[in-house]
């Protein structure tokens, strides 16, 4: 963590993504001083709202249908799925057929909606080998970067160092004890997050660069979001938060989600046992 190549990269790449976040006032500006009369349209609040809905309803019938063919596609071999591979343009029923292969072949599972739906077009995938990067041993760790050893610094994409600089931002978020472990039905309210965010401005750059997550620009006012998108990087969501009276003052306390920790955990520690 102390690359200096690496420090470097993470300042190159908040400089970039600070330009992309002004991207719309540098074009206007660029046009303007070009000489052209910029002229803003409003957007139409109905109209959008109906395209939205649509546009969501759509989305929900199309993952309704790739999931009903996955579960009807045959299940296939090794030998069958580098075949289908092998194939420059693929048909749907192809592409069902290997889709379900990777699945169960991921999770160790028999096909079902659920498990489909889980996956989220391989999304909770990714939060797995996270989680399971988070929960490795040394030894793990190494194994898991082995194929990258030889890429340059600033390009490596280390578990190990993700691991610790997660583990650093839960134990200040006290969700975590000092090794790391998730404490269950812990409860915390902004003011717990003091440490967090002294962390999260302290090394934006590393968490910009390894974790690949802005950190907000609102951060000191909405931390529990900012935690929010950390825990989502393990597939862990939160409870709705819940009001208490202390000493007559309405606090509004967060925990994670249990039952969504003990399920990631779960596939992580299967893709863990592929290592040994």
């Amino acid at each position: 963590m102390d690359d200096s190549l690496l420090s470097l990269y993470a300042e190159v790449l908040a400089l970039s993504r600070a330009s992309k976040n002004s991207i719309r006032k540098h074009f206007i500006d660029l046009k303007t001083y070009n000489g052209w009369n910029v002229t803003e349209v409003k957007t139409d609040t109905r109209e959008a709202q109906i395209g939205s809905d649509a546009f969501k309803k759509s989305k929900e019938e199309i993952a309704r249908l790739r999931c009903e063919m996955i579960c009807n596609a045959e299940k296939i071999t090794d030998k069958e799925e580098k075949r289908l591979k092998n194939f420059s343009s693929r048909t749907a029923l192809m592409e069902a057929k290997i889709s379900r292969y990777w699945i169960e072949k991921f999770y160790d599972e028999d096909i079902s909606p659920a498990l489909v739906e889980l996956d989220d077009e391989t999304r909770y995938q990714s939060k797995v080998r996270m989680m399971a990067a988070y929960l490795s041993n040394e030894d793990q760790s190494i194994n898991h970067d082995k194929p990258q050893q030889q890429n340059f610094s600033a390009d490596r994409n280390f578990n190990y160092t993700r691991k610790i600089l997660l583990k650093e931002l839960f134990i200040a978020a006290k969700l975590c004890d000092a090794e790391g472990k998730f404490i269950k039905d812990k409860l915390i309210c902004h003011e717990d997050l003091i440490e967090f965010k002294k962390i999260c401005n302290s090394k934006r750059g590393e968490i910009e660069t390894i974790l690949k997550i802005d950190v907000r620009n609102d951060l000191d006012k909405k931390p529990m979001t900012q935690l929010g998108i950390f825990l989502n990087l393990l597939g862990i969501s939160r409870n709705k938060p819940k009001n208490y009276d202390l000493n007559g003052k309405r606090v509004r306390y967060h925990a994670i989600n249990y039952s969504t920790l003990e399920e990631v955990v779960k596939y992580a520690k299967k893709q863990l046992r592929k290592l040994e």
